[in-house]
């Protein structure tokens, strides 16, 4: 997880550059179809691993889970703030699905967080 975490954290760079650069700046470095690729592949390998989901869950578990979900949470937010940006400015089509899969990512890595240190995720109990 660790691995992946660090490819994630340089991505995040590529994502800022192409979100503060105009689009017809050659130089700057553009988040693509293949880095979306890249996290729905490991979102299928970690998958693996988990059992399905029968209900939701509620975040925590691991110190590492618990920052996990946080950062889903903050991805979640993102996603929000550059809808609302791309419906003013034009913006790379490729962002908007980067984002969205990874507050998946972060989802299912924060179940692997725990899955891996032999914490169960806590199911949520419906009121």
């Amino acid at each position: 997880l660790d691995a992946v975490l660090a490819e994630v954290q340089n991505q995040l760079f590529v994502v800022g550059a192409d979100l503060a650069s105009p689009n017809d700046s050659p130089y700057i470095p553009r988040v693509s179809a293949a880095m979306t690729a890249f996290l729905e592949a490991q979102i299928d390998a970690m998958e693996t691993e988990l059992a399905p989901l029968q209900q939701f869950i509620l975040p925590g578990g691991t110190i590492v889970a618990a920052y996990l979900h946080l950062a889903r949470t903050i991805c979640r937010r993102a996603e929000r703030v550059v809808v609302s940006l791309a419906a003013e400015e034009a913006i790379n089509p490729e962002l908007l699905p980067y984002l969205n899969r990874l507050s998946d990512f972060l989802f299912v890595a924060a179940r692997i967080a725990n899955a891996r240190a032999g914490v169960d995720d806590v199911p949520w109990r419906k009121p």
